[in-house]
């Protein structure tokens, strides 16, 4: 595979990330945490985490979790000698992406202090936190799958 496809892939990959912070941000410090009201989300999904109310954090935080894998794991094969050289490993990079999204998680609820219709909760912190640790599990799962299932070379490198 070109190095070429390998870049293209990073950057959309690392979009999906930006992406996710924006949403994560916007859902997380609206004036109401009622989702019902936003209007271009999916009924089932806004009446969903309206009953879900603490739950509903971790969802967010497991798919950026697994993103950043993702992005990390295609930053690991684009630029390996940057990896090597820094004398920093694939282990550490997944940490301290989970500890940037856990940052975040606990910023935004030390936020919602000062909201009106909003308010802090350390069973948020849990579910956005058990959320960051599921997403990073189930990235790890799928690699290992897809090495132990001895996929192709374009499978691995989506996965």
């Amino acid at each position: 595979m070109s190095v070429r496809v390998k870049l293209y892939e990073l950057l959309l990959v690392g979009l999906a990330v930006l992406i996710t912070v924006g949403l994560v941000l916007y859902f997380s410090l609206r004036s109401s945490p009622a989702l019902s009201e936003i209007t271009w989300l999916p009924r089932w999904l806004a009446d969903w985490a309206d009953r879900n109310g603490n739950l509903r954090t971790g969802v967010p935080y497991l798919g950026a979790s697994f993103l950043t894998c993702w992005c990390i794991s295609l930053y690991q094969q684009l630029c390996p000698a940057v990896m090597i050289s820094a004398g920093v490993r694939y282990f550490m990079h997944v940490v301290l992406g989970a500890s940037v999204w856990f940052i975040l998680l606990v910023l935004t609820e030390f936020m919602q202090l000062w909201m009106s219709k909003r308010w802090a909760c350390w069973q948020d912190v849990f579910w956005g936190g058990c959320g960051i640790l599921l997403g990073v599990l189930l990235w790890g799962c799928v690699a290992w799958l897809c090495v132990r299932l001895r996929c192709s070379t374009r499978a691995v490198i989506l996965v």
